[in-house]
């Protein structure tokens, strides 16, 4: 049986949630819709979007969890966030290719990268060899810096259990003239946070996180929701947004959610009402001021 995701990447879409989480999952093995959730008439006035219609989705590919949130047309995915698919031979590489560019609006870039029909960027990879290749996540989140990759797998590492460095690579003197990093400075860090795997690559200063791509941090417990909200806002940083979303001091977006967060916005209507005005009063979420505010006390 494999464990529930710690950390959740969340995909911000206009309104092509589903349509995106269906098209994904039909690519991959081991992949399913595991939740969809709707907007009610509670907080129409801020969201604007008709009750009913798709407010999240939450899915699997290849048994990694993700979620895909209608949130309007706010936000727009660039290659700050890439996913990595770690491919075992030239066939799946092909495979993935072809499958991610189907569509109109997809594209292909150079070094293996690419663009989706909405916008997602993807890099297809073939891995090489064989052992812990094999056992290795299929999808791996790559977050791109400006030369400040391993100073914040440092930082996310120290913040999560069961988290590590497991390789730095180097830029070298081959291809300079395209890259322009010094030889011997970091390239790339693999990190694990919680056990899952991700890549920092310091590729310079194209790119900038916007809430596009977001990292949601699945709590039990108010306790759990202090830390990692205070860790990734340390002195509490201006950037805490509400309804527990926060940009920590590299630009990267986090979501700190209670587990307990969807079933009080999907509960009965008045209650769920309740809930959703209560979150947006927030920043740290508060998940026993949010179990008032559905009871009505």
């Amino acid at each position: 049986m494999q464990l529930a995701s710690k950390i959740v990447p969340c995909l911000w879409f206009d309104s092509q949630g589903e349509e995106a989480a269906r098209f994904y999952a039909g690519i991959f093995p081991d992949s399913r819709i595991t939740h969809v959730g709707r907007y009610s008439e509670a907080g129409q006035n801020v969201h604007g979007r008709p009750p009913g219609s798709v407010m999240a989705v939450a899915f699997e590919l290849a048994g990694q969890a993700f979620t895909a949130l209608n949130g309007g047309p706010v936000f727009q995915f660039n290659e700050a966030v890439s996913l990595q698919i770690m491919c075992g031979s030239q066939q799946e590489v092909d495979h993935y290719r072809k499958a991610l560019l189907a569509g109109d609006g997809a594209k292909e870039q150079q070094g293996g990268w690419l663009k989706d029909r909405y916008g997602v960027s993807w890099q297809v990879l073939h891995r090489g060899g064989g052992g812990a290749g094999a056992t290795a996540p299929k999808i791996v989140p790559c977050l791109w810096f400006d030369g400040q990759g391993e100073e914040a797998a440092k930082l996310y590492t120290g913040i999560f259990p069961q988290s590590r460095i497991t390789h730095v690579s180097r830029y070298t003197e081959a291809g300079q003239e395209f890259h322009r990093q010094p030889p011997g400075s970091v390239m790339t860090v693999s990190f694990e946070l919680a056990g899952q795997a991700f890549l920092a690559l310091n590729g310079g200063p194209m790119f900038k996180f916007n809430e596009a791509v977001s990292l949601q941090v699945m709590c039990d417990a108010q306790d759990e929701v202090d830390h990692y909200w205070n860790a990734l806002t340390p002195g509490g940083d201006p950037q805490a947004q509400r309804c527990g979303w926060l940009k920590d001091r590299f630009g990267l977006s986090w979501q700190v959610t209670p587990n307990a967060l969807a079933p009080l916005l999907e509960g009965e209507p008045a209650s769920a009402g309740r809930a959703f005005g209560a979150m947006m009063t927030m920043k740290k979420l508060d998940i026993a001021a949010l179990q008032r505010a559905f009871d009505g006390k």
